[in-house]
């Protein structure tokens, strides 16, 4: 964690914009609105996407919250950013810096095979997907899940709000082939 953070001030804002061709919210201007939770997570995916396009891997980069912009299909893993090499592979890497557990582990595997399935003649959203993290057991922990024919709870919210698994279904056998696990060093 840094020991401290900057946010930009309101003319430092409007000078951004005067280049930008791209208008993003930027909501960090009340630094009360930064998430302190998202600091670290946010400074890896920063590295990881200057490393691979110093590295040549990478041509082009959308961030999480420039995709949002364009709008999210339900059920889809909005990945925290999008690579997209020099053959037009578009990957999608998810930075996990702390474990998911039943719901929301299942929820990010069926969301990661929905992002990559071409469905109803339409293209998937993505090519790849990459997970990222500093945690062995983290990386394990997901690609055990992702395991072909593995157990995939499908969870909905009951009448009181509450969510509960109602169905089940397995991970698609060519889930695994489309996602790579990769750990960084802290």
């Amino acid at each position: 964690m840094p020991k401290a953070y900057f946010t930009l001030s309101p003319s430092g804002l409007a000078e951004v914009e005067r280049h930008a061709s791209e208008l993003l919210r930027y909501q960090e201007i009340d630094p009360y609105r930064v998430n302190q939770k998202l600091i670290r997570h946010n400074l890896v995916a920063q590295r990881a996407t200057i490393n691979a396009i110093n590295a040549g891997l990478a041509t082009e980069y959308q961030t999480e919250r420039m995709l949002t912009t364009i709008g999210n299909q339900t059920g889809t893993k909005l990945p925290d950013i999008v690579l997209k090499s020099s053959s037009n592979l578009r990957i999608a890497i998810e930075i996990e810096l702390s474990a998911k557990w039943e719901r929301d582990l299942d929820q990010f595997v069926l969301g990661i095979a929905h992002a990559i399935q071409t469905r109803n003649s339409q293209p998937a959203r993505f090519d790849r997907f990459a997970i990222i993290s500093d945690s062995p057991a983290i990386l394990e922990r997901y690609r055990a899940a992702m395991q072909p024919n593995s157990p995939l709870k499908l969870w909905s919210k009951n009448q009181r709000s509450h969510w509960v698994s109602d169905k089940a279904t397995t991970v698609p056998n060519w889930l695994i082939e489309k996602v790579d696990f990769q750990l960084i060093e802290r």
